[in-house]
């Protein structure tokens, strides 16, 4: 007779693991139910008939080979490491919290001992709250600053696996290069990489960190960029940026004469800053940094603080002055800015409170000559401060960069033009002193604003040979044909000739080239491509490098290379971490026999 529903769940219930399954079929009994040692899949009914099709059908053939005292020490090792996932898998939330917690440290560059503080903070949280078992697993997560160091160090090799991964399948990429001296006095040379694939996804990642223990020497520069030649290849290498120093230059012609053939430009920013450092009137801005560090440096720091508390009573406009950092030049334009509007303020703190000799600067700020100079020199350093801001940022490709140049280009013909007859509207500093002046003149300084321009047009030399390039790549539905490299003139004319496309023509120029057909217009896509991957900018090394300078200071310089690289890459990345895929990768490699 058939057993009816109600006797076959008793005889189930019934059922027991028999030992011999281990051995024959490589299952224990796991929470009441059977599981497999190899695939650790977990048999829903207690039954052998279930547990043998499972082990014949899926793992027979290969573990059939092992008899008697092998078999025994085959279900032993899978028992150990069956086990040894056992005890990982129910540490795997606090894991996770310790990557978690590493990473977010890394990404705010925080010393590594500052993970036990975070673990201590938490704990006393959830007691706060009166969840003392929350409490209880918060302690549990390991945060020590080795472990916070080794979390760091996976973490890192996840998202240079991923990077590397990203360059591989890259259609073009391009390097910026820069070194600087770390508050070690070692030179760093950063090298980043911006990259782009064939759906116009744009990445820019710091690539490479190599420190050059003997300066700024060219054939180490040489060395580190070769072995990252070696590695990727440079035919896909559409640009290569440095900062324009001379060693950077040596760099670049000692590529050339080994054969390697590639854009060479200086940093769009860095030329800007050079181009704004030719207007400072040394006399101004020497005499300006000397009054700031009078009242702030040394031993004025008694000073500083009656100067603070001076400003508060006369409710000054600002209630301090910054100082200047001749490395960082654009601090100039804040520090002017203040210093011009707080002259009054200034000239009587000097008169009134400082006890060392400050009659020439007494002078200067009631001399007429001088306060017109200042107040130029604080409206030309707002301009060029306007410009570096729209410079900065990731992602801009060299077609925008080249925009803002030629538009402050135009935009310095009208200043000149103004100054010229002493129009002061695009110059407040300049209209409020003349309110003050009777009968003040500014039109002396449009030389000055020459010279500016002329300093321009020799800095991006080098970016005017990719301006038919960036003409192209803006408008390629209406440059002229005939102008063009041969090879894309018939791609050209067809594009040109498409009713579909024409009627998009207005788009964006990079969101136009994404809905060009590449099967139909290969060349031209190649084209747009490559124009893309160019970096224009150094501007993510200025931020790595201010991250560098954070880490160092906080790890009290303690740091190797690749730990220092390591802490630089995750605090810069745009890459995304999947933590749960890197502990799968790293404490669940699978088995194998």
């Amino acid at each position: 007779a058939l057993e009816t529903p109600h006797k076959r769940k008793a005889v189930l219930r019934c059922a027991k693991f028999q030992c011999q399954w281990e051995t024959e079929y490589l299952f224990v009994e796991n929470n009441e139910k059977p599981l497999c040692l190899v695939c650790l899949r977990v048999i829903s009914l207690l039954r052998e008939f279930n547990i043998s099709r499972h082990y014949n059908s899926q793992h027979r053939k290969k573990y059939a080979g092992y008899t008697g005292d092998s078999r025994i020490a085959l279900v032993k090792d899978l028992k150990s490491r069956f086990q040894k996932k056992r005890y990982i898998f129910s540490k795997i939330p606090s894991l996770t919290a310790s990557y978690e917690v590493s990473l977010q440290l890394a990404k705010c560059t925080m010393p590594f001992r500052d993970g036990e503080v975070v673990k201590c903070c938490a704990a006393r949280m959830a007691r706060a709250f009166g969840d003392d078992e929350t409490a209880k697993t918060f302690k549990s997560v390991s945060l020590s600053h080795q472990t916070v160091a080794r979390r760091i160090s996976d973490l890192n090799d996840y998202v240079n696996a991923k990077l590397r991964a990203i360059v591989e399948r890259c259609s073009y990429f391009s390097l910026a290069l820069d070194d600087s001296a770390d508050i070690n006095g070692i030179s760093q040379l950063l090298i980043f990489i911006r990259t782009i694939d064939e759906n116009f996804t744009i990445q820019e990642e710091l690539l490479e960190l190599f420190p050059l223990n003997s300066g700024k020497n060219v054939l180490d520069l040489h060395k580190a960029l070769t072995s990252l030649i070696s590695e990727y290849g440079f035919q896909k290498c559409s640009c290569i940026v440095t900062d324009g120093a001379k060693s950077m230059t040596d760099l670049v012609d000692l590529l050339k004469e080994n054969g390697i053939q590639c854009t060479a430009l200086h940093c769009i920013i860095r030329q800007e800053s050079l181009c704004g450092k030719s207007v400072i009137m040394s006399n101004v801005m020497t005499s300006v940094i000397k009054v700031i560090n009078i009242i702030r440096g040394g031993n004025g720091a008694q000073s500083h603080s009656k100067f603070i508390n001076f400003l508060e009573e006369l409710d000054a406009e600002y209630g301090d002055l910054p100082l200047y950092s001749e490395v960082r030049w654009l601090s100039a334009h804040k520090c002017l800015v203040q210093f011009f509007a707080l002259r009054k303020e200034v000239l009587s703190f000097l008169k009134e409170h400082v006890k060392s000799n400050t009659a020439q600067f007494e002078k200067e700020l009631e001399d007429p000559t001088y306060l017109r100079s200042l107040a130029f020199l604080t409206d030309i350093t707002s301009h060029l401060n306007i410009l570096n801001l729209r410079l900065q940022g990731r992602k801009q490709n060299i077609s925008h960069l080249m925009a803002n140049v030629d538009g402050f280009r135009r935009k310095l013909g009208l200043l000149n033009s103004s100054l010229q007859q002493n129009d002061l509207s695009h110059f407040p500093s300049c209209k409020e002193l003349a309110t003050e002046l009777e009968g003040a003149d500014f039109r002396s300084f449009s030389e000055i604003i020459n010279d500016l321009a002329d300093e321009f047009s020799v800095r991006f030399a080098d970016f005017e040979g990719l301006r038919s390039s960036v003409q192209l790549f803006n408008n390629p539905m209406e440059v002229l044909i005939e102008q063009q490299p041969e090879d894309i003139q018939i791609e050209l004319y067809r594009l040109q000739s498409s009713p579909s496309l024409l009627s998009k023509k207005n788009q964006i120029y990079e969101n136009f080239w994404k809905i060009i057909p590449k099967d139909r217009f290969p060349k031209l896509n190649d084209f747009a491509l490559k124009m893309c991957s160019m970096f224009a900018s150094t501007r993510i090394y200025e931020s790595t490098f201010s991250a560098m300078k954070r880490v160092k200071f906080k790890h009290s310089n303690g740091l190797d290379r690749h730990t220092l690289e390591s802490c630089l890459r995750l605090a810069t990345t745009e890459l995304k971490v999947d933590i749960g895929a890197l502990i799968q990768e790293k404490h669940f490699p699978q088995c194998s026999y």
